[in-house]
């Protein structure tokens, strides 16, 4: 039985060597994907900024030109009022909503304006010297953010 006992003893060694060994692999895998996972995740995040640096653009021009627009007066002077009459009669309110949207879709304005028609008016408006130049600026400083 003496020579039994290191016998065993020799294959419990070799058995925790064998698991230390599988859980140093596993670790080493774990670290690899992790490593792997990390790259990819920047290189997303690369692209993600130079699509969310146009969009920003894109963004602070629309902006710019609703600050300048007339409508933008029209609305902010209409707004409490309706708002205050919606509060009081939400149904009436919701019908009218309704009526108007029915209407539009029935008489189809957008069929009776062309597109040549809307590019003409925006090339004759005054504000589209500023809209093109805050839109330059708004691409001038999102590349300067990027840096060379």
């Amino acid at each position: 039985m003496s020579s039994q006992a290191p016998a065993d003893a020799a294959n419990t060694a070799q058995a925790d060597a064998q698991g230390l060994a599988q859980s140093r692999l596993a670790i080493l895998e774990y670290l690899q994907q992790a490593q792997e996972t990390h790259t990819m995740e920047a290189q997303d995040t690369a692209s993600s900024q130079a699509d969310a640096t146009s969009w920003r653009g894109a963004r602070d021009t629309a902006r710019r030109h609703w600050e300048d627009h007339p409508a933008r007066l029209a609305i902010g002077l209409i707004a409490p009022l309706l708002s205050h009459w919606g509060r009081r009669h939400p149904l009436a309110f919701l019908g009218i909503a309704a009526a108007i949207g029915a209407a539009l879709v029935v008489a189809r304005p957008w069929k009776l304006i062309s597109v040549t028609g809307v590019l003409v008016a925006a090339l004759k408006s005054s504000n589209l010297a500023s809209l093109a130049m805050s839109a330059l600026a708004a691409r001038r400083t999102a590349s300067r953010d990027r840096g060379p």
